[in-house]
C-alpha cells in the first residue's frame, strides 16, 4: 500500500469510524469526539490534497481509488469545509438553544 493510497483510505475510514464514535459517546463528550474527528479527518485530507497537488503528473491508479491533481483539489476543499463546519458548529448551537 503506497502512501497516497494510505491517505485515501484514512479519508473514507476516519469519518466513517467516528460516525459510530459519535454515536456511541455520552451526550456531555459529543463535541469532543467530533472535534476530534474532525480534526484528524482534516488533517488527513489536507495530507492527501498536498500529496496530489505536489505531484500532479504523477497520479496514483488503484484498484478501486484514483488520486490525481482534481481529486487531490477535491479533497482539499471537502476537507477544509468540514473541519470548519464542526468547529464553528458548537458556538451556533448554543446560541440557538435559548
Amino acid at each position: 500500500m503506497t502512501s497516497r493510497e494510505a491517505l485515501a483510505v484514512g479519508v473514507v475510514a476516519a469519518p466513517a469510524l467516528g460516525t459510530a464514535l459519535v454515536a456511541l459517546s455520552p451526550r456531555r463528550a459529543v463535541t469532543a469526539v467530533a472535534t476530534t474527528v474532525a480534526l484528524v479527518t482534516g488533517a488527513l485530507a489536507i495530507a492527501l490534497a498536498t500529496v496530489a497537488l505536489a505531484h500532479p503528473g504523477d497520479p496514483f491508479v488503484g484498484n478501486w481509488i484514483v488520486v490525481d491533481a482534481a481529486a487531490g483539489l477535491l479533497i482539499g476543499v471537502v476537507g477544509s469545509v468540514g473541519l470548519a463546519s464542526v468547529l464553528v458548529s458548537p458556538a451556533y448551537l448554543v446560541t440557538m438553544q435559548a
